[in-house]
């Protein structure tokens, strides 16, 4: 409770490779605060904070998520740069989706300089993700670009 007695709270907000605070203020609280449960699987959205080095979120939207397909693919995510984009890259990316069709959804990670950060569902391109896919993307950007591939 605020000091006006208003709802509030702080959400871990966590996967099997990081956790992340995220602060969910008295207006957002009142939209959200019933989808906010232990176990619970959620996504935030909101403003990235940075306070003595120590990183969290103020959510500004949450939404459940529906994990109900059993035996979905699960998402491709590959993290981009801002400053990495240029026509050529986007025609080198697209060919390569398109070279390794299969059942995974592919997301975009894009880091923007002073800018939110952004996760980009390409819904159009699903893929397979094995070998053959990851190295060319690592060959394209990075081996960075990729986690636990």
């Amino acid at each position: 409770m605020t000091k006006q007695g208003s709802p509030w709270a702080i959400v871990t907000v966590e996967d099997h490779d990081a956790a992340v605070e995220c602060l969910i203020f008295p207006k957002t609280y009142a939209l959200y605060g019933e989808t906010l449960a232990e176990d619970r699987v959620i996504a935030v959205r909101g403003r990235i904070n940075v306070r003595d080095e120590t990183l969290s979120v103020y959510g500004e939207e949450v939404v459940p998520l529906d994990l109900t397909a059993a035996g979905a693919e699960q998402p491709v995510v590959i993290s981009l740069q801002e400053s990495q984009l240029s026509p050529r890259l986007v025609r080198e990316f697209r060919q390569i989706l398109t070279a390794h069709p299969g059942r995974a959804p592919v997301h975009v990670h894009l880091h923007r300089f002073h800018a939110a950060h952004l996760l980009l569902d390409l819904a159009p391109f699903q893929v397979t993700p094995g070998p053959a896919f990851y190295g060319d993307i690592k060959a394209l950007l990075g081996a960075a670009a990729v986690g636990g591939s």
